[in-house]
């Protein structure tokens, strides 16, 4: 049989316990700043999203669109979400995604800062919901997390009822509605759908999560005029650990996004394994959108000593299986060594 590595393992760690010291906290969601992931969100250009590093907590990808909070441009980059698509009022910045260390070991954080704060008016302020894609992993497609919207106070727990917004042909809102039972705040759905059609210069689609055509009255239209496709959610589940969306109150050009997400919920598995995560966020109008590639983290298992085997759990080692038929042999082999015994036994 194999021998496991969790001997040198435990050894490591002890031997690391000793000469560092303990982990910082994990990341606070909902203190109403991004300090905690070293981010500065500041208005007139004062924001600062280039230091990101994550307090108690291991970086897994983040996304810098721009910090200029004066454009009023509707002019995309030859990308779509680049700087300065959408303007400020619609303004995708920053997105970053980490995952817990030692408590917080299996929780998947993320941090959105947008121009989209609800006292833009409701022609302006559409935010649209978080989409993220599985590649790999036990479960992979798509799923999405329903964020609500607020009309000026601070989300701050979930459950809630959430909001989809009605657009125009020129992406502006013209209505809202409260989603359907159970798609409320911080509900994660597999296999999800998003609302079809595009809206912006270039045609990005929204991240806003469809609802039930027979509770939503619907009278969106694409900037071609067409009508739009109501198709329902996907399956409910879980909900997020926590959520943070600020209101009003924490600049005057900005709003924050904060998520925790309990990874084993989002994979519907224990193990992250080769499986990496496409985070997408932006104004369900689709005029802008920022992407982050959360890629899973290096396997804490010295896998250069065999016969120990990497494999990922949230960063942690699997101990290395039997051999196939081991356990077999291992069966057979007591069984003989009994046998000798008891012949031993009545020789005496």
């Amino acid at each position: 049989m194999r021998k496991s590595c969790a001997a040198s393992i435990i050894g490591a760690g002890l031997l690391a316990a000793a000469l560092t010291s303990p982990p910082a906290v994990a990341i606070t969601v909902g203190d109403g700043t991004l300090a905690d992931w070293n981010v500065t969100v500041g208005d007139n250009n004062t924001s600062n999203f280039a230091t990101v590093a994550p307090v108690g907590a291991t970086l897994l990808g983040a996304t810098i669109s721009d910090n200029n909070d004066t454009s009023n441009s509707y002019n995309f980059a030859p990308a779509p979400g680049g700087p300065l698509g959408g303007g400020q009022d619609f303004d995708a910045e920053f997105m970053a995604a980490a995952v817990g260390i030692g408590a917080s070991k299996g929780h998947l954080y993320v941090a959105i800062a947008t121009g989209q704060r609800p006292d833009n008016g409701a022609a302006t302020y559409q935010p649209g919901d978080l989409k993220i894609t599985n590649i790999g992993g036990a479960h992979p497609g798509v799923y999405g997390i329903e964020l609500g919207a607020t009309s000026g106070a601070a989300i701050t727990t979930t459950g809630g009822a959430g909001t989809t917004y009605k657009l125009g042909g020129s992406g502006n809102a013209n209505g809202t509605d409260s989603t359907p039972a159970g798609q409320t705040i911080g509900a994660i759905f597999r296999n999800a759908t998003f609302r079809t059609g595009t809206y912006g210069p270039l045609g990005n689609p929204g991240t806003q999560l469809d609802t039930n055509s027979a509770v939503h009255s619907d009278n969106n239209e694409s900037q071609a005029g067409g009508a739009q496709t109501i198709t329902g959610s996907g399956t409910f589940i879980g909900t997020v650990t926590s959520i943070y969306e600020s209101g009003n109150t924490v600049t005057d050009q900005h709003q924050i996004i904060e998520l925790d997400i309990d990874l084993a919920t989002l994979l519907q598995s224990s193990f992250w394994g080769s499986t990496f995560l496409t985070l997408q966020w932006g104004p369900a109008s689709g005029n802008d959108l920022i992407v982050t590639f959360a890629l899973p983290p290096s396997c804490d298992c010295p896998s250069t000593i065999p016969p120990c085997q990497c494999c990922c759990l949230f960063g942690d080692c699997c101990a290395a299986l039997p051999e196939p038929g081991a356990p077999a042999v291992m069966i057979f082999g007591f069984g003989i060594v009994g046998l000798a015994y008891m012949r031993r036994r009545r020789a005496a």
